[in-house]
This record gives C-alpha cells, sequence and structure tokens, in this order.
C-alpha cells in the first residue's frame, strides 16, 4: 500500500510506502579480521624468514603453541605477497585473480603519463602514453589467457562434484552468504541450544578402566606431523588465530620439531591451550526459509595447530580400529578403502538378488536430527572405553571437549563466546571416526537383515546416513521397534519428517496393506524414491529421475562456466575436452561404479549438448557427424571403465567384505551387471575364460570389452553415414581426419558446418513445405551446399 501526502508548498508530492520484505536485523557482533593471505610465490621467503628467527633466538624457547603463532604473524608480516585484491592506486580495487603487481605497475604508469599530458599536451608524451597502455593491455591480455589455462588444468584435475562447484563457484559472481536477516542474538540461541540440549540419556556411573596400548600411546613423531599435513587441503578456513594450514605446511622442520615436542606434551597431560576448546561456528545454508536458523549447518572452524593435534589423534584412531577390526563392516564412512559406491553397490546387489527370486526387500533410509551435534560426551567417553580404547587416548580427547566454547561468525562479525556441552565438532578431524564409534554397536541392537549366501546384512551406515534392511514387514517393525529403545538410551533423535521407508519391488509389484510400520506412535512414510548417498534410488531401481536430475545438474555446470571458460578463443580446444569430461565424471557419472555397465540416453544427451553448443552446430545435427568429427565417444564408455576398475576393486577384496560377498552371489546367480558383462564377453572376446570374473584375467578382459565398444561404436558412425536418409554428400567425405585439434576452434566450427552440411540455407529436406531454391541467384537453383560452395 501507499499514499500521496498533499503539500502546499510544492507541485511535487512525497510518496509513502511500506516495503514488505525479509527481516533485516542490526545486530552484527565484533568485527573479525581476515586470515593471514598466502600465495605459493611466498613459500621460499616464509621459510627464509622462519629459519633465521629460529637460529636468531634458539631451540626450545617455543615451549607453547602461542609463540609458535606469534612467531609465523611476525614472519606472515614481513611478506609482500598474499594480497587476493590489489589497489590500483584510483580509488578502487581489481578483484580479478588474473590481475598481477605487474599489470598493476603498468596501468598506474598509463595514468602518470596521460596526468602528465593532460599539464603538457606533449605528442612525445602522449605516445608514450599509448605505448605503454598497449603494452598494459597485451599483459593483461595474456596473464588473462595464463590464468584461464591453469583454471582448466584445476578442471582437468578435479575427481569428485565437490571439487568441481567448488571451482565453478569462481566464475560465479560473489555474494555475501544469505541469513535471512537473522540478528546475531538469534545465531547464538540457536546453536547454543543446538550445541547444549537438555541431558536426554542417562549418565553413565562407572569405573574407568586402566587401558595401555603401544600404538595409541607413544609419543608423537615429526614423521607422524608431516604425514598428516601431506594430507590437508590448501584454502580451508582457519580458526580464530587466522593462520592457515600453509603456514604449517611450509614451515621447515625445525619449526615442526617445536610443535611436536607441545603436542606431547599436551598429549601427556599438560594443561590444554583455551583456543584448542573454542570455535568458530559459521552457519552454512543447506536450504528452506533463509530467516529460520535451523536450515544452516554449523561447521566449526578450528585453528589449524588444533586441527593438526587432533588430526593425529585421528590417524592414530583410525589406524587402531583397523587394525583390531573395530568398526561394524556395513559403516563405510570415511574409512581407507570404503567409499559411497560400497553401499550403494551392496545395496543394489541384494536388492537385484531378491528379485531374481521374486521377493521384496524392505528398506528404512533414517534421518538423525544433529548427529553429530546432539552425541552426549559422557556417553561418547563411555563407549571408547568399553571398545578397549587405551586410558591415555582417551584422557587426550576428554581434555578437547571439557570446558568447549564457540561464537557464531557471520559476515566478518563474530558473536560473544557460549559455552557447549555436547556433540563432536563438525569440522574436527576426529569427529568422523567418533561418531562411527558412537553408533558401531546399532546394527547389533537391532538384529534382523537379509541373509546373501552366508553373510547377514542388516544395515548400511556412512557416518549418520544409516539404511536398516529387513526381508519380511515384521522384521523390519521389529528392528524400528529396537532402535527406537536405542537412540532414547544414548540420547539420539530421528528426524522422522525426512526418515522413509522403500519397498524395494519389482514393476509388477504394488506395496500391500500391510506394508505399513511405526515409530513409536507415529507413522513412517513409504515412499517409491528417495535420495541415498547422492542417488535417487526408485522402488524398482530404476534410475531415470536420478539421471534426469544428473543431467540438468550438469547442464547448469556447463552453462556457469561457459562465458568464462568455454566460450574463450584462447583456450585449447583439447582443452575445453578435457574440461568437459571432468564435469562428466564429477556429475553425470557419478555412482557409475554401479550403473555403468548400461548406457542411459539421458546422459548421452549431455555430451551431444556440450558439442553441440561448442562449435554452434544446429540442435538436429545428426548424432553420427557430431561423434565422428569432434572425434569424441559416448558417456557409456567412460562409465563402463568406472565400472569395470571398481568391479576389479571389489573381487580382490579380501572375505568379510559386504561389497565381494554380494558380488559373487551377483556372480554365481547370473544376474543384473553380471549378466550384461556376460553379454559383452560374449560379443567382443574369441573365446571367453570359463571364469571371466577371476581377478587374475578380469582386468584383462574387460580391457578388450572397452576397445570393443569403442571399435564398435566407430563401425556405427560409417554405417549410419552410408544410410543416412540425408546429408548425402558425407558419405563421399574421409571419415577418418581429424581437424579440430589442429584449427582454431571458430576454423573448426567452419569446416564442421561445411563437411556435415550444417549450414543454414534454404535447401533442408528435412523440413516439409519449405522453399529450397537460392535467395542470391536467379538460376532457379537449390540452395544446396554444393551450389553455396561450389
Amino acid at each position: 500500500e501507499f499514499t500521496v501526502n498533499p503539500v502546499p508548498y510544492s507541485d511535487h508530492l512525497p510518496l509513502t510506502f511500506l516495503l514488505a520484505g525479509p527481516r533485516v536485523s542490526m545486530e552484527v557482533g565484533t568485527w573479525f579480521p581476515a586470515a593471514l593471505k598466502w600465495t605459493p610465490k611466498d613459500e621460499s621467503n616464509y621459510k627464509r624468514k622462519v629459519q633465521e628467527r629460529l637460529s636468531a633466538i634458539g631451540g626450545g624457547r617455543f615451549s607453547t603453541q602461542e609463540s609458535i603463532k606469534s612467531l609465523i604473524r611476525a614472519c606472515a608480516s614481513q611478506q609482500t605477497l598474499g594480497e587476493s585484491s590489489l589497489s590500483t592506486g584510483l580509488g578502487m580495487k581489481n578483484n580479478k585473480p588474473w590481475f598481477t603487481f605487474e599489470c598493476l605497475r603498468l596501468r598506474q604508469r598509463v595514468f602518470r603519463l596521460l596526468r602528465l599530458h593532460q599539464k603538457t599536451n606533449s605528442n612525445l608524451v602522449l605516445a608514450k602514453c599509448k605505448e605503454t597502455d598497449r603494452e598494459y593491455k597485451r599483459l593483461c591480455a595474456d596473464r588473462k589467457r595464463s590464468y584461464r589455462g591453469e583454471v582448466a588444468m584445476r578442471f582437468v584435475a578435479v575427481r569428485d562434484g565437490k571439487q568441481f562447484w567448488r571451482l565453478v563457484g569462481e566464475f560465479k559472481i560473489r555474494q555475501s552468504s544469505p541469513t535471512g536477516g537473522i540478528g546475531m542474538s538469534e545465531w547464538v540461541s540457536y546453536f547454543s541450544g543446538l550445541f547444549s540440549p537438555p541431558i536426554r540419556s542417562p549418565t553413565m556411573s562407572y569405573a574407568p578402566p586402566l587401558i595401555e596400548d603401544a600404538a595409541l600411546d607413544a609419543d608423537f613423531t615429526l614423521v607422524e606431523l608431516r604425514r598428516y599435513l601431506s594430507t590437508v587441503k590448501n584454502n580451508k578456513a582457519p580458526g580464530e588465530d587466522r593462520i592457515p594450514f600453509e603456514f604449517y605446511v611450509n614451515a621447515p622442520d625445525d619449526l615442526l620439531v617445536e610443535m611436536v615436542g607441545n603436542f606431547n606434551s599436551l598429549f601427556n597431560g599438560g594443561d590444554l591451550p583455551d583456543s584448542f576448546r573454542r570455535a568458530l561456528v559459521f552457519p552454512i545454508y543447506k536450504k528452506g526459509d533463509k530467516s529460520d536458523p535451523s536450515n544452516f549447518r554449523g561447521i566449526s572452524c578450528l585453528d589449524s595447530d588444533a586441527k593438526l593435534y587432533s588430526g593425529m589423534l585421528a590417524v592414530r584412531l583410525a589406524d587402531w580400529t583397523e587394525a583390531n577390526d573395530i568398526l561394524y563392516e556395513g559403516q563405510a564412512g570415511f574409512r581407507r578403502g570404503y567409499s559411497t559406491h560400497d553401499n550403494l553397490f551392496t545395496l543394489t546387489n541384494i536388492v537385484q538378488l531378491r528379485f531374481a527370486q521374486k521377493k521384496r526387500t524392505y528398506c528404512f533410509f533414517i534421518d538423525m536430527r544433529a548427529a553429530f551435534d546432539s552425541i552426549q560426551r559422557h556417553a561418547l567417553i563411555f563407549k571408547l572405553h568399553s571398545m578397549g580404547v587405551s586410558s591415555k587416548w582417551v584422557a587426550a580427547v576428554e581434555r578437547l571437549y571439557r570446558g568447549t566454547e564457540a561464537r557464531v561468525w557471520v559476515a566478518n562479525h563474530v558473536s560473544g563466546y557460549f559455552s557447549t556441552h555436547s556433540g563432536v565438532k563438525q569440522g574436527c578431524p576426529l569427529s568422523p571416526t567418533l561418531f562411527a564409534l558412537f553408533v558401531n554397536d546399532l546394527s547389533e541392537i537391532v538384529g534382523g537383515g537379509v541373509q546373501i549366501a552366508n553373510t547377514r546384512i542388516n544395515a548400511l551406515l556412512y557416518a549418520d546416513d544409516i539404511a536398516l534392511i529387513a526381508d519380511t514387514p515384521g522384521i523390519l517393525q521389529q528392528m524400528i521397534d529396537r532402535l527406537s529403545e536405542y537412540v532414547k538410551v544414548w540420547g539420539l533423535e530421528i528426524n522422522l519428517t525426512k526418515s522413509k521407508i522403500i519397498v524395494f519391488r519389482p514393476h509388477w509389484g504394488r506395496p500391500t496393506a500391510s506394508e505399513r510400520w511405526k515409530l513409536d506412535d507415529q507413522c513412517i512414510d513409504v515412499v517409491d524414491s528417495y535420495r541415498y548417498l547422492g542417488i535417487v534410488l526408485s522402488h524398482n531401481l530404476q534410475l531415470k529421475r536420478h539421471f534426469m536430475e544428473k543431467s540438468r545438474a550438469a547442464r547448469a555446470g556447463i552453462n556457469s562456466i561457459w562465458h568464462g571458460l568455454f566460450s574463450a578463443a584462447d583456450v585449447p580446444t583439447e582443452v575445453k575436452f578435457r574440461v568437459f569430461d571432468a564435469v562428466t565424471l564429477a556429475t553425470v557419472c557419478y555412482g557409475a561404479q554401479f550403473w555403468g555397465y548400461s548406457a542411459y540416453e539421458e546422459l548421452e544427451k549431455v555430451k551431444r549438448f556440450f558439442l553441440k553448443k561448442l562449435f554452434r552446430l544446429p540442435m538436429n545435427a545428426p548424432n553420427y557427424i557430431v561423434y565422428n568429427e569432434t572425434k569424441q565417444g559416448t558417456i557409456l564408455l567412460t562409465s563402463l571403465k568406472l565400472n569395470a576398475d571398481y568391479l576389479l576393486r571389489v573381487l580382490r577384496q579380501p572375505e568379510g567384505r559386504f561389497t565381494r560377498a554380494t558380488a559373487l552371489e551377483v556372480i554365481r546367480r547370473g544376474i543384473g551387471w553380471a549378466e550384461e558383462w556376460r553379454k559383452m564377453f560374449r560379443l567382443y572376446l574369441d573365446e571367453p575364460p570359463v571364469d571371466p570374473f577371476d581377478p587374475s584375467v578380469f582386468g584383462v578382459v574387460a580391457k578388450t570389452v572397452l576397445d570393443g565398444q569403442r571399435m564398435s561404436f566407430r563401425n556405427g558412425i560409417s554405417e549410419k553415414a552410408n544410410s543416412a536418409q540425408y546429408h548425402l554428400l558425407y558419405r563421399h567425405l574421409n571419415l577418418e581426419v581429424d581437424y579440430v585439434s589442429t584449427l582454431t576452434q571458430y576454423e573448426a566450427m567452419v569446416v564442421m558446418k561445411c563437411r556435415g552440411e550444417l549450414l543454414r540455407l534454404n535447401c533442408q529436406p528435412w523440413i516439409p513445405d519449405r522453399v529450397h531454391l537460392c535467395a542470391l541467384c536467379n538460376l532457379r537453383a537449390d540452395e544446396t551446399l554444393q551450389h553455396f560452395l561450389a
């Protein structure tokens, strides 16, 4: 609503109105400094400065972590590099990542010469200004070209979706993090309540045992610290000290020796620095109403040295659990040699095996409400003692979680401190393994499951993603009842709005009236599809909906970097192909380890969309021309190789692995992927081996199948060219010529359109009732490609 206010003293009448929008709070908290900047060019200078100071002061003078941090800050303050943006000296900043100091220097010189010319009106100065300006523009173009090549190589190195979308973000316009106008006090109220909920599980009264373990209790060594530093990733947000990992990764060994000494002092019972118990909680938007704090996930940003100490504790715990076979086999989260693909492969194998017997499989996908944040710490310590973790190691973890504090970090401002009493810190290297150990006894408690050969499988876990599996509705209800008691005892909570049940059944089956389940007194939703570990699984294992979603995501990813990379003329076409392959690997081919043996048209359309857009071909261009002219293969060739490599790894696994047990049963029954691979063996092998799935021969025969697929695909192109109804000239061309790798992208586009008769000419016989005559001559001839060119 608005009103016009009449005033007697002016012809201009004021308009009064009310804007209805999201809440905007003026509570911003205390300003927070930016992290120390680092670039690869800093390495030698920084390491030299640290070594000089260490030599001047002498060893043994850094008995606390704070003294080491002070040394790092002092050396970092003398750096001249590491700035993310450069002041142009003209009242503005240039945030382009390719803009270097050389660019800045020439730009400033251009403007100095321009001002001098304005004062003197000298033609000599003007000529020099123009010359410098040309030099400046050439340098910027070279730097921009070089930067694009570097980025392209980073895309080529992408191996998962997380890395890909992070790189995509560099091409998008930076926007402030959406917080829906939530005030700082509301953030504090939400997170303090989340991290300090009412204690739902009773406090354990027990006498802590005295357990010693040489592997867990030994002092840390420089080798262990270096080993962990080699695994940390760059560009990670630091904690309150604002010192990123890079300043430790590139530190000289003398400084790391001092750190190891400090860590051993802490491990052996020394007073823990307050900074090790503090965290910056950064809210990351998930989905839903942006004005609701519960739709944000709080990530704990810890000081880098605290993460190094926790990381070495985590490595020791992980080594101990694997050496003593502590973790449940169905727990695939954050374990060496395990992945999300293992659980997806195991689950789909179980369902296919039961489909072959015309049986249904009942699966309850569980979503724990704030699982990591709601763990009762006294219960965690009790479980660690019960599993036989050494007393010294458990005491070190107790000290890390005693008297913990946090404060919220939003828009470069922080709140005051508030106490936290529950949960493990999201962002701490220890947290995934601690959580896995906390729920390690879940499968034993709930019972049930399905029998696959000599193996009973009742639960698949990936950290807090849990799936319970049963062979009858009654067994599943019993498992749910036991689960309900379990979460009550250990202070966990099931989010029933996001927890669903799927009755996996062949296409001919429908849910029956008896297939209803309850958690306590609440009904559980039974759905036809569910997103599990990034894959949309349907009741009949059809993946069409999943592939449609992935296709849309891939197209969005391609379009989001099109202007910055794919449309750039100075990026070689071959590099663009490799970038697209990385996009494919990170998006549409996710999960190909278990589904990659089959071709899916929804995915092939993504590649053809890219190729046609890259070379500006009409969308109705024949697929065989597009594939042949670009010398590109199908996505099936990529997914089939991923599937073959994964199957070989599974076949080589030791006994006891769920993936191997279910895979051997699928092979014995000759169903699913085993049936499809046997068909390919018969098609592409002259004499298939007696047991092609023997690990010693599968790698060789799978490679032969892949080569056969490529050859069959190329032969199919020739057959389609010879039998084409339109584009009749194409069959007479040399189909083996490869010009895309030697010509520029524009030149390749022109050649491709001419060779494939893809120019926009009047003569298009596949369009009925169209005038085909040439518009440029009066010869009454059809405007075919031959008429237009020759």
